[in-house]
Formats: structure tokens, sequence, C-alpha cells
């Protein structure tokens, strides 16, 4: 459990079992509130001990060890959750070291290296071939550069002292096309993953040997941003020098060289490097030392250079057309090629014979994850990946490759879906085909061709059913005694702002993991007895049972003598933690107090979910999240003819509708494929339900 952090609630006045608001007479008796990592199949139970008259809680273990602790909670708010879950990934002895370097940390070093610990991949950071040492002089070389360059100045916001959401970026001087000198301050995040973040690509981030391209500790081995912006060999130009006096770090000028330090960093990577084929390597520090290569290791040392000469700068692939380049972010990115002193023309790359039509091209991020870029440089298509377990759950987590024509490859591009079970892609237009694979934790599905002759502006979807399943939870409406309890009252607000989710990049073998926001928890509120079916893994009843909730304010009047318990669930997901926040009120109240028959909450994105699928007599669909129950649910065969419509019967919060297979005038429907479809009729609200014999 972390520190305790205030954050915003929006508060929706969520009402079940008694009239919103507070008596005047009632009298707060106890409370509870903290913040929480609820990980993947884990539960957080809040409960109301009549006999005693107080709460309690039920909370998995934050596998964390002390230290780790103490260093989340001196990290920036805004930074501490995933700094949680990269300690719970690495155990107790990587916690240990890493806690103690943030915690020995001083400003303004502090929020720098916490990020970089929250943000390398668990594989890299429990390495036997990880120099700590490293860590540090990453973040010591970039206040050392932003003291020599005047183009640029670090803005420290806050301190590790002051806590809160204390964080670093950096203003940079722009000339625009009109030929005014402006400034502009980078997104924070942009800061982090493309400044400091200490992983270009591929490489392992670590002390290189420039003569062999193998680690080695110091003096011999070498780390890019040091080796790259101080030192030079022999007879080679020393970048820090060349930076000498610009005062620009761009100036708007398509393809030319005098251009700022855009320019200086291009005209340098000219002077250094060859554009002559050699035995590939991924590290800088190797190919600064090799001097010569193509494309691909071209692009890795116009990285390094520019984030040594603080340029957030990011690789950007093409690997179906066989290319690599540059963007470099100055208030959106830009393409970026020194090879051909290309700047801002992206218009080019579909003009080079080895680069007609492109396929995939998507942006890679230091801890392995990627996004397409494709808007970017050609005219696109969209795919949206709707991936399902055996039941038409959504599977979180799930890897999916994509892949098309062209040469060498090894794919087209990859992404992972989030506990919506969706992932899109943005590709190239027309192209022959598309393929995909899906590999998760619930199932994998072979390369399957989704796209022919891909055509601009076209959507394209590809729904795919894992032959395993996600614990569900098996909860059905309760409903209040003949004559409830009224002399207890629970007051309670919850938020889950983030949820993170993991998948293996299929070119280091690093597992990345990626932010979504907000996350969402199944909800409800049980007795003792139902509580234990529940955790028996048994059906049960409860009230204001609400799957996918990411907020919500509320309150509830203890009905019975039990034991009850306050249920926020994660059990729903494969990988996927849950950050939540939650604060709950035990008020004593007069009796006779009104009960109330409304229910309004924040449930999060709309979702349609089907159980059982395949069915033979009856199914169960069920809505979450903000879907319009009004205008109810539409049955089509795959023919795409409308055989059925139904409509919800919303009671205590659940938002269900059942369908026994037949059509609108009660005729039995073949066996066969169907479409569950919420209006309106998004990919989200769309499920594949098949009727068996």
């Amino acid at each position: 459990m972390k520190q305790i952090v205030t954050v915003p609630l929006l508060i929706l006045g969520l009402l079940a079992g008694a009239s919103f608001g507070q008596e005047p007479d009632s009298a707060l008796i106890d409370s509870v509130s903290f913040q929480l990592r609820v990980g993947a199949g884990e539960r957080c139970c809040v409960y109301f001990d009549r006999s005693a008259e107080s709460l309690g809680t039920v909370v998995p273990d934050d596998g964390l060890i002390q230290s780790a602790r103490d260093a989340v909670a001196k990290a920036p708010d805004w930074l501490q959750f995933a700094l949680e879950d990269n300690f719970v990934r690495v155990g107790s002895t990587y916690q240990a070291l890493y806690a103690n370097m943030i915690l020995d940390a001083s400003d303004p070093y502090v929020d720098e290296i916490a990020f970089t610990i929250a943000h390398l991949a668990p594989q890299v950071l429990t390495s036997s071939s990880m120099n700590t040492d490293m860590l540090l002089e990453n973040v010591e070389c970039i206040y050392a550069s932003d003291l020599v360059l005047d183009y640029v100045t670090i803005i420290d916001s806050g301190s590790s002292v002051q806590g809160g959401n204390y964080f670093s970026t950096t203003r940079y001087a722009v000339r625009d096309s009109s030929d005014d000198t402006t400034e502009y301050v980078l997104p924070r995040d942009i800061y982090y993953w493309f400044l400091v973040h200490p992983k270009l690509h591929k490489e392992f981030p670590g002390y290189v040997d420039p003569a062999t391209g193998g680690l080695a500790q110091p003096p011999t081995g070498k780390f890019w941003r040091n080796w790259l912006f101080n030192e030079a060999e022999p007879s080679y130009p020393v970048l820090k020098d060349r930076l000498a006096g610009c005062q620009t770090l761009w100036e708007c000028r398509p393809n030319n060289i005098e251009n700022g330090a855009i320019g200086v960093v291009t005209q340098w990577m000219k002077d250094v490097m060859q554009f002559i084929s050699t035995s590939h390597h991924d590290q800088p520090v190797r190919i600064y030392h090799l001097h010569r290569g193509t494309c691909s290791v071209w692009s890795y040392l116009t990285s390094g250079a520019a984030r040594a000469c603080l340029i957030p700068a990011t690789i950007t692939v093409a690997y179906r057309n066989n290319h690599k380049w540059n963007e470099f972010y100055e208030r959106r990115w830009v393409h970026w090629e020194p090879v051909n002193t290309w700047m801002d023309s992206p218009w080019k790359l579909e003009r080079m014979s080895s680069v007609l039509q492109l396929r995939s091209v998507f942006d890679w991020r230091g801890d392995g994850f990627v996004w397409t870029a494709n808007e970017q440089y050609t005219t696109v298509c969209t795919l949206v990946v709707d991936v399902d377990d055996a039941n038409g759950n959504p599977v979180d987590g799930a890897r999916i490759i994509i892949d098309g024509p062209g040469y060498p490859g090894p794919r087209a591009t990859f992404g992972l879906t989030s506990s919506s079970g969706q992932c899109r892609f943005l590709l190239g237009d027309s192209i022959s085909w598309f393929s995909g694979q899906v590999t998760s934790d619930v199932g994998s599905k072979p390369t399957t061709t989704i796209i022919n002759n891909s055509q601009p502006g076209q959507l394209y979807t590809w729904d795919v059913d894992l032959t395993g399943t996600i614990p569900q939870l098996q909860a059905e409406p309760d409903t209040m005694p003949t004559h409830p309890r009224d002399d207890y009252r629970l007051d309670f607000q919850f938020n889950v702002p983030i949820e993170i989710d993991y998948a293996q990049n299929p070119d280091d073998g690093d597992v990345f993991s990626e932010s979504f926001s907000p996350g969402n928890l199944d909800f409800f509120i049980c007795d003792s007895g139902n509580y234990e079916a529940y955790v028996s893994g048994d059906s049960f009843r409860a009230f204001q049972i609400t799957e996918d909730a990411s907020s919500g304010d509320s309150l509830f009047v203890i009905p019975t003598d039990s034991r009850w318990y306050l249920v926020l669930s994660n059990e729903d997901v494969s990988k996927a933690p849950q950050m939540l926040d939650i604060q709950v009120k035990l008020y004593r109240q007069p009796t006779g107090i009104r009960e109330g028959t409304g229910f309004r909450a924040n449930p999060g994105p709309a979702r349609c979910r089907v159980s059982p699928n395949p069915f033979h007599q009856n199914t169960v669909i069920r809505a979450s999240g903000a879907v319009d129950l009004g205008k109810g649910v539409e049955v089509w065969d795959a023919s795409g003819r409308l055989v059925r419509r139904l409509w919800f019967n919303p009671k205590h919060g659940v938002q269900t509708c059942s369908w026994n297979g037949t059509d609108d005038a009660g005729k039995r429907l073949s066996p066969g494929v169907y479409f569950v479809c919420l209006e309106p009729r998004t990919s989200e609200l769309r499920r594949k339900v098949v009727l068996a014999n």
C-alpha cells in the first residue's frame, strides 16, 4: 500500500439502497482511505463489522520491501504507479538495489533516475550485464550538456523535497517560417521518454567497448551519451564543439543544412559516417567507432547523437520497405534523415524506389513499445483488431503481429490490446495483403490473411476468438429484505485512473508496459454469505453490480446484521494491474431513512459481453459502461440481415438481456455465426456469437 495521495474524484451521485446526501444527525464513526495497485486476478475489499462498529480491509500484498515503498513515496506522484509496478516485476533483491539508488539520489536527478528505473524492462534491470553506474551517469550528462548548449534550457518544476507532481522538461528556442524566434516547452512525457531514457532501440543500455562492441567496464567501456557528445576519435569533430554558439533548435527550413542544432547534427553525421554496407551493429558507441553503415545504423547513431545534444528523437522503422530513419520532436514529430539531408519532407520517402508503397511505419520507444506513424508518410487504411476469449470477453495484453509483402522484414508492425481487447493500426494503402497473428496467455491465433488490396480511408476489422477463457464475475442482483436495517451507512468514492498492460517486443524480447487511461474494476456490495460464495468461485448475489467501473461516488445503507463487503475486483483480465484510489466512510445514523430507487455510476467505456458463447438454448448479453440502454440490442446474421431486436431490463445497475436463438417471429434460427450489436454499432459494442446445434 502506497502513501495516500489525494486525487480529484468525479462526483457522480451513484445511488442505491438509500437516498443520496448525509443526514444532519449522522455521526462519522470510522473511515479508510488508500491508494492501491490491484494486480490481475486480485481484489480489494472494505468490510463493515457491526459488532465492532468499524471498517476493515482485505487487500492484496503490495509485493514491495520497505525501501521500495520509501522510494515510491519519494518519486513524483505521476510516476509512482509505474515505479511500483516495475518494482513488483523485478523481485525483492533488485527492489533493494534500485530503491536505494532513488533514496540516495539528490535533486535535480531524482525524477529522471526514478523514471528510468520505472521504464526499463525488467529483463534489463535484472540482467547480470546491467551496470547501475550508467543510470546516474546518464542523468548527470543531461544536466552537464544543458550548461553548454544555448538553444535549450532544462526546467525543473518542484523537487523531491516538496513532493507531489514535480517534474522536469526542456525549453527550446526555434526560428519559425516567418524568421521570428520563439520558445516552446517540451511536453513532459516526450522529455522523459525521448531525452532521458537511456535505451534507444534494440541495444542493451550500458558501457560498450568501441573496438569490439561488447559490454565492458569503464574506462574501456563508454556510454553513448557522454562518448558522442564530449569525445572524438582522431581526425573526427567533437559534437559539443560543433554546437558552440548555436542559438536555435531548428529553423523550420526543410532539407536545409543551415537549420539550427538539427542542421549541425545532420552535418556532423555526414562528417563522421559513410553510407557503406557493413556488419550490422545496434550499439551507437561501436557504430561511431566504425564510421560506416547503411540506414539502420545511421538511424541508431542519429538518435544517440540527438539525445546527447538534448534533442528529443526516435528511430522510425519500415521493416517491409527495408528502411529506417529518424524523427525529432518540435511541437510535432518531424521527419529527419541526415544521410540524405532530409528534414520535414516525408513525401520524399514514397518517391524512393526502395520505399514505394509503404506497408507500415512505426516509431520506437526505449522500453520496446511501438506505435504506427504511417499517416505522416502516406495515405492509410485503419485496422481494428478485437481479441476475445472463448466466451466473448475481451483479452488484455495480447500481442498482435501484422505482416505484409516486402523485404526483408521480419514483420510490418506489432501492438498490444488493452483491457478492452482492442488494438488499432494505421497501415499503408494499395498493399496486396496484410496478415495477422495473435499471442496471449489465454490462447493464440496463427498467421491469417486479414486484408486484401488495402484501400485508402477504409476501416478494416479483425475479430479474433481464442480458445482459453478469462474468469468473470458470476454475480446476480440481490434484493432488499422485507424490513431492512437502516442504522449504519457506507459512503464511498473510488477512482481507477490507470491500467498497465504488458506485451513482449518480438525484436529484443523485452516485456514492455503501456499505460491506458482510465482503468477499470468490477464493483459490487454483498453480505458475508455471498462473499464466501464469490471467493470460492461460485455464483452469488450482490447490490450495485457494475462491471468495468472507472470511478464512482455512492452510499449504501446496511440492511442486515451480517458483515458487509464493498468489493473492487480485477479478476476479469489476463495481465493488466489497475491503480485504485478509494475512500470509505462509516456513519451511524438515525432510523427512518427513506429508501432510494435510482442508480447512477461512471462505469467507464461502453462494452458488450456475451456468455455462454457458443450456446444452445439461451445466452446472456451484458452491457457495461456508458451504454444507451434505451436503444436496445440488434442481432444480425452473417449475411448482414437483421434477425432480432432485444431490449434491456436494467435493475440494480445490471444491464442484461437474453437471446434464445429465435428471430422476431419466434422461429428458431439455423445454427451458425451471428453478431450481437449495441447502438451505436461500433466495434466495442459488437460481439460475434455462435448458435450451436
